[in-house]
């Protein structure tokens, strides 16, 4: 099967969904094409490349778990941010997308300060 097609389904699996909030428009695309990279070792496909057997029984899996609610890090057992690869798995807190761009503002606004200080009251 062509990776295209594989790619739209899960696309559809993953829109027909009611366990994940569909938060950002065109996001499972995204998380599909992320999630077949991860099966393919790192590198995201060509949409015309052809996928075995085994890698894809191994993606239409963690679809069928990301469509049942599961966060992307814990399937993938990592999650990056700000640049660094940190584990993921249940019982952890994932930083949120919006945390990094969060993070890289308070960041900005403290460089160049003789004494930054930062405060984190009850972000999990």
């Amino acid at each position: 099967m062509r990776a295209r097609k594989l790619i739209k389904t899960a696309v559809a699996e993953l829109k027909a969904s009611q366990a994940i909030d569909h938060w950002q428009k065109g996001r499972e695309r995204i998380e599909a094409e992320d999630l077949l990279a991860f099966v393919m070792g790192g590198d995201e496909p060509d949409p015309d490349d052809r996928i075995g057997d085994p890698e894809r029984a191994a993606f239409l899996g963690l679809v069928a778990r990301r469509a049942t609610g599961e966060p992307l890090p814990y399937i993938k057992g990592y999650t990056e941010f700000r640049g660094l690869e940190l584990i993921a798995e249940p019982g952890v807190f994932v930083p949120r997308d919006s945390s990094e761009y969060l993070a890289e503002q308070a960041v900005k606004r403290l460089r160049g300060r003789r004494s930054p200080v930062h405060v984190d009251l009850a972000t999990g």
